[in-house]
């Protein structure tokens, strides 16, 4: 990535990879290998092209796409249809 583009990351980038114990430095050196953005990239475009999904979080359930959920009611009434579903076709 061009410097300006890792640079101007929006802050709460820098706090959330902290809080998985990576420091801005190391964050930092990842955005700038190209492998690493490369996959990255390549895995953004076939899940938007899949499944529309162009933001994140995101979570495919089955079929059920959330977006964003605000809370783990939606992701885990999904799971559970999705288990219950596949009961039932057995």
């Amino acid at each position: 990535m061009k410097q300006a583009s890792y640079l101007n990351a929006p802050g709460y980038i820098w706090s959330m990879m902290k809080g998985y114990g990576v420091e801005r430095a190391q964050a930092e050196k990842c955005m700038r290998n190209n492998a690493i953005v490369g996959h990255v990239e390549g895995q953004r475009r076939l899940i938007k092209e899949s499944w529309g999904i162009d933001t994140a979080p995101s979570f495919v359930i089955g079929e059920t796409v959330l977006t964003n959920p605000t809370s783990e009611g939606p992701i885990i009434s999904a799971i559970e249809n999705y288990l219950e579903g596949s009961k039932n076709e057995k």
